[in-house]
């Protein structure tokens, strides 16, 4: 087994997926304590600049999380400056890194990081 840390954060997951046509993109995460989703949307709009990230409002909140990014057309790519916070798993605090590449218009490429951090009380 391999341990990965990045300073204070443990590395839970990292990987990379294919996005088509603006598609939403959703994960689940179980820590064997309830299901943990975490929706990705993206949109484009004309009122907000470019590679911005969003919250949406959710229906279970505690059990689902909704990032809409907007405008997340850069061939070059976009991504977070530092981990976002988006949730609690295994009793800590849950956080996603991101960088969101659109090397042509009919998908995007999203490569993703998943952060543990301290302990929740």
């Amino acid at each position: 087994m391999i341990e990965l840390k990045v300073g204070e954060f443990h590395v839970l997951n990292s990987g990379s997926v294919l996005v088509y046509e603006n598609e939403p993109l959703e994960f689940v995460l179980d820590d064997g304590d309830g299901e943990l989703k975490v929706q990705c949307v993206f949109e484009e709009r004309d009122d907000v600049a470019q590679g911005e990230v969003l919250e949406g409002e959710c229906e279970n909140e505690g059990e689902e999380s909704r990032l809409i990014f907007v405008n997340f057309n850069s061939r070059l790519g976009t991504g977070s400056k530092k981990p976002v916070e988006v949730g609690v798993y295994n009793e800590r605090k849950l956080y996603l890194k991101y960088f969101v590449a659109a090397p042509k218009s009919s998908y995007k490429v999203f490569h993703y990081t998943w952060f543990l951090g301290k302990v929740v009380k």
